[in-house]
């Protein structure tokens, strides 16, 4: 089978799973499904295993549940002693004793048998039976879930697996162009192979931005996105860069899935990201915005926090002209200059934002703008 015919049975067994998927024919902000805080995804590709992540890690406790903790969290793990990449979700401390766990019984068979050639079907099993054994002992739900990936070695071939394994389930596919998802980000990858992916695959390119499309719409997913690629002997890292880098790379890519979204930065020495202020953003843009839908963080910069805010409703009508008109207001109004334009570390194309001040949400002003490539741009810059 050529590359070109190859890359099209991936969409198109990509495009039968979409279907069977009952949430896609609800509305696209319904899509919201439970899940761990994070966007996995690992599809075989011949002799080929690619794995993407994100890196954003969020906090999962009840009160401060959402809220980022860390935009570089280490998601991917290379096994030691055994050829096999796991990609985390959830708790990750949890996820890392599951691993460590797994490593154990694998070096154990190595050092008693030599070489282990099912060594993916041992970690697979090992890992499903130490989360079991866990939620039996603590009488709860294991928080987190873990993708395996590898190789088995069988009559002098080797062929790829992978596994997605937590509490409930085992799931498994050694089929080419199969893929498993796992985390919050897994029902927006769906909608984006189902209404805007590229005409065509291209394996690295195409995970990268299934995963800036969970990142720019899924709140618990963001940071640095990954892909890694594995082979039978090789395991090498292919992309690594974060969301606003990616976006201004692919930005003509994502101008149409974005005609309804503004975005609004948050000055940080004026107000710094808190949970607090999370909660605030959405219950008050709720109430103050028409045709408001939800928001997502996608940079804490050192100087701003980006945030992405989506309206059912495209932009070039009420939603933009409303907040125009409110800053129209406040600059008249306002008797104290922002501090924002007296740094000069804060490029022009971001001073010139206009802005509004939302009493609720403190007296700092909020910068706010369409999404055009400069500004994107501008923003790698903060």
């Amino acid at each position: 089978m050529g590359t070109t015919e190859a890359y099209s049975t991936i969409n198109q067994k990509l495009q039968n799973l979409v279907s069977e998927h009952a949430y896609l024919e609800k509305a696209k902000q319904e899509l919201k499904v439970d899940g761990w805080g994070t966007t996995n995804i690992a599809i075989i590709c011949g002799q080929e295993i690619f794995v993407g992540v994100d890196t954003r890690a969020t906090n999962g406790n009840g009160d401060k549940e959402g809220f980022i903790e860390n935009e570089k969290a280490i998601k991917l793990c290379l096994t030691d002693d055994c050829h096999i990449l796991a990609a985390i979700a959830g708790d990750s401390e949890k996820c890392s004793e599951v691993l460590m766990d797994v490593n154990k019984m694998i070096r154990d068979a190595m050092q008693t048998n030599g070489a282990v050639d099912d060594a993916i079907h041992l970690a697979a099993y090992k890992a499903h039976e130490y989360i079991g054994t866990w939620e039996s002992q603590f009488g709860k739900e294991f928080q987190g879930s873990v993708i395996l990936v590898g190789f088995e070695k069988k009559e002098g071939s080797f062929y790829p697996h992978t596994y997605l394994v937590n509490g409930s389930e085992c799931e498994h596919t050694s089929d080419d162009y199969d893929a498993i998802l796992n985390g919050s980000g897994a029902p927006h990858i769906w909608d984006y192979f189902l209404y805007w992916r590229q005409k065509y695959f291209e394996d690295v390119l195409e995970i990268m931005r299934t995963l800036l499309y969970a990142a720019l719409f899924d709140e618990m997913s963001g940071g640095f996105l990954c892909v890694a690629k594995m082979t039978q002997s090789s395991y090498n890292l292919e992309y690594c860069k974060s969301v606003l880098h990616a976006l201004f790379d692919h930005y003509d890519e994502f101008t149409e899935c974005l005609s309804h979204s503004l975005v609004f930065l948050w000055y940080r020495r004026d107000q710094d990201y808190t949970h607090e202020l999370n909660v605030g953003v959405h219950q008050v843009f709720k109430e103050t915005f028409q045709g408001y839908s939800y928001n997502v963080v996608v940079g804490l910069k050192e100087t701003f926090v980006v945030r992405l805010v989506h309206f059912d409703c495209s932009i070039c009508g009420e939603p933009y002209e409303e907040v125009r008109r409110k800053h129209e207001v406040f600059a008249q109004n306002c008797h104290v200059r922002p501090q924002h334009l007296d740094d000069r570390n804060v490029p022009c194309q971001v001073q010139a934002l206009p802005w509004i001040i939302i009493d609720e949400l403190g007296m700092s002003p909020i910068l706010f703008g369409e999404l055009t490539k400069e500004l994107v741009g501008a923003l790698l810059h903060l």
